[in-house]
């Protein structure tokens, strides 16, 4: 549905013919016109005039002073988000804060919310900090939507979360300190009701207020979660609940040794998976942890999966690279072709990092060429010699033989992605034979083309017809 008044003709309207507007159409049900059934009502004009707003700021925040209070609540909640962005005066969007302050509306309240989150430069007003305490007891959400036999939000606890009352006083708070310490002294009460509250969906988000009391004080953020952990373990596979574990990890470690132990036992997959990446963290860490990272490793495949994210994302930092080796060899040849495959992905961070030297990793590179990861996935290594800036000939010749010899036969199949990889292949063999300086590693390279030729390998033809020009 679009607005019942066209936007080229409200961009000429004034004040008062807004004020006309709005009034007119003040109803969710608008009675639409024959001639023009897709022209809405409020709703639809609400979001013009929030589009209008994001472009005159000021104006708009003005006229918002105008709208009659008995207007339709979208009017308000409209303007509001408009402003969001706005680079206006903080005083000027409290004037438009205060509008909503009392209202039910849950669409102005969380508005409402958001726009608080943005004012840097204020000191928050008596009325508006009590606005936001006020809403921490709000009766949104009564249920957990994000559960049951019909889930809303996907079924995620998080999504739940920013989608109601409680969540957004949460993350306001959240945002508030990241502003103005003095808000941790103001919001205490609040931030402690709000890591006990019933549902998981407002604890998942009050763990994003802990993450931001953690630069102000650890020991209190410790403290309000070890009661927000302590519920459902559900909760410990959302994005800030493991942030906030993380981020204690350096110095807290023991402080997270039991909730490590459960995550792994868990119930639930992505608990498990999520455990087995901040096992293996606390490893990276602390090599005290070294029973933790080896409990993932050897858990079911949804561990395995947490510990491959940890070993090759931290490949490249030279102070995890010998545990991370050591983990991925496993990996390379895990009973899971989910996880094998997960793990050749530690060689897309080398093929983003081409000044890199391969060199260095000669024995995982190995491992990997005799592993079941290999013939499974091997585009990742393939790219990352075809991008890297140091040329090493040699290699590039062992490992394309390797490929012919293990997934040449797939790759005459144009159906599939080892199709893709053979061209690459090819391209690698005819680049490095241009490279090597010796007699017998060009007959190499030339031995390893005929064998492409005769395989009816088309990468050979192509790159061959080229070499020639």
């Amino acid at each position: 549905m679009g607005s019942p008044i066209e936007k080229e003709s409200a961009r000429f309207m004034t004040n008062d013919q807004w004020l006309r507007a709005i009034e007119k159409y003040d109803s969710d049900d608008f009675s639409r016109s024959f001639d023009h059934p897709e022209r809405g009502g409020a709703l639809e004009l609400a979001r013009m005039l929030q589009e209008f707003t994001q472009e005159q700021p000021m104006r708009f925040a003005q006229l918002a002073l105008q709208i009659p209070e008995e207007s339709h609540h979208y009017y308000f909640s409209h303007v509001i988000r408009g402003l969001a962005d706005s680079t206006i005066p903080s005083v000027d969007k409290l004037k438009v804060i205060r509008r909503v302050l009392d209202s039910d509306s849950k669409d102005c309240i969380q508005a409402a919310l958001n726009l608080i989150s943005s004012l840097k430069d204020v000191e928050l007003p008596d009325d508006v900090t009590q606005f936001i305490q006020r809403m921490a007891e709000h009766s949104d959400p009564i249920a957990e939507s994000w559960n049951g036999e019909r889930p809303y939000y996907g079924g995620d606890i998080l999504t739940h979360g920013i989608n109601c009352v409680r969540g957004n006083v949460a993350e306001t708070i959240r945002s508030l300190l990241f502003y103005d310490e003095t808000n941790l002294t103001i919001f205490a009460p609040t931030i402690e009701k709000l890591v006990s509250d019933p549902s998981l969906a407002v604890r998942a988000c009050a763990a994003s207020t802990l993450i931001a009391v953690t630069n102000l004080d650890f020991e209190k953020a410790l403290q309000w979660g070890d009661v927000l952990l302590s519920a459902d373990e559900r909760l410990l596979a959302t994005t800030y609940v493991q942030k906030f574990i993380i981020r204690g990890l350096p110095d807290y470690f023991k402080r997270f040794e039991s909730v490590i132990h459960k995550m792994l036992c868990a119930e639930h997959e992505k608990v498990r998976t999520a455990g087995g990446t901040i096992a293996c963290l606390a490893r990276l860490y602390h090599t005290e942890a070294d029973y933790l990272s080896e409990k993932a490793l050897k858990g079911d495949e949804y561990c395995r999966l947490g510990a491959c994210e940890v070993a090759k994302s931290n490949l490249l930092n030279i102070d995890c690279r010998e545990w991370c080796e050591f983990a991925l060899r496993r990996l390379f040849d895990d009973d899971d072709k989910k996880v094998r495959q997960n793990a050749a992905g530690c060689f897309w961070n080398l093929w983003q990092s081409p000044d890199t030297p391969l060199k260095e990793f000669d024995e995982l590179i190995d491992c990997f060429l005799k592993s079941a990861s290999f013939t499974e996935e091997p585009t990742f290594l393939l790219h990352a010699f075809e991008e890297n800036n140091h040329q090493l000939p040699d290699i590039v010749i062992d490992i394309c033989s390797f490929f012919i010899e293990r997934c040449g036969e797939e790759a005459k199949d144009i159906r599939t992605s080892m199709a893709a990889d053979e061209m690459t292949v090819g391209k690698l063999v005819f680049t490095a034979y241009a490279q090597l300086q010796s007699l017998s590693g060009q007959n190499k390279a030339l031995d390893l083309i005929d064998q492409m030729s005769i395989e009816g390998l088309s990468s050979a033809k192509t790159h061959l017809t080229e070499f020639e020009r």
